[in-house]
């Protein structure tokens, strides 16, 4: 592992989660951080993109939980068989690809644009996706040759990580993000992997609970950092 920085807390901002309230994260910039060493970050409550990582340091506030799916136990919904039986014509296919792709930029551009109303620049692109500062993955969502949804994921010794999942305005139909999660967990129980990290589940934010509804699940108890098991009954 190479260090660029040691890790820091920020400055108080505004809350990108809770509009009321502010935020600081604690973060460093590394680079070269092998799968053992990712593991140990990812189970501390740290996420990254690209070369930063980082993790919530606020003062006031824990809201914002770290959220972890052990893959042999994880049970399906009724919603989430749904889900499932509604893709059959999707095919799902997981490569170590550079994601500096031109199909790989206009899918996320074109994502960018229609859930956010912003246009993200190619260096933006490059220095969050595209820069590998541990071991990464990318999980790709085809409709016949069509490339309409993309998974950006970082593998460590006992974990699958989701960083971050885009796809386009067609899709949206398929209920993506949960069929994402439901193949990645999947294919990390078929590679031999522990857990899903689905980052953060943020309380207070309704955008942010369908992470709380993959069965069960651990999350991340601050300010211990223990880990406990919620069930559907908890």
């Amino acid at each position: 592992m190479i260090m660029y920085t040691t890790p820091q807390i920020g400055p108080e901002e505004p809350c990108p989660y809770l509009p009321e309230k502010t935020s600081n994260m604690q973060f460093f910039f590394a680079d070269e951080i092998d799968a053992h060493e990712l593991e140990f970050f990812l189970s501390r409550g740290w996420r990254k993109f690209g070369y930063y990582y980082f993790r919530p340091a606020c003062r006031k506030c824990t809201s914002c939980i770290s959220v972890r799916i052990p893959v042999d136990t994880f049970s399906l919904s009724k919603n989430q068989a749904r889900v499932l039986g509604r893709n059959p014509d999707v095919t799902v296919k997981f490569s170590n690809d550079n994601p500096l792709q031109e199909e790989m930029f206009t899918l996320f551009r074109e994502h960018s644009r229609f859930r956010f109303q912003r246009d993200i620049s190619i260096e933006e692109y490059e220095s969050n996706f595209c820069d590998r500062s541990c071991p990464s993955l990318i999980s790709k969502y085809y409709l016949g040759n069509k490339l309409s949804a993309l998974g950006y994921l970082d593998i460590s010794s006992d974990s699958l990580s989701s960083v971050y999942f885009v796809y386009t305005e067609e899709f949206i139909c398929r209920s993506p993000g949960i069929f994402s999660i439901l193949k990645e967990i999947e294919y990390a129980k078929q590679i031999g992997l522990k857990y899903y990290y689905l980052g953060y589940l943020v309380e207070g934010n309704s955008r942010m609970q369908y992470k709380g509804k993959f069965y069960p699940y651990e999350r991340r108890n601050e300010p211990d950092g223990e880990w406990s098991l919620v069930t559907k009954h908890s």
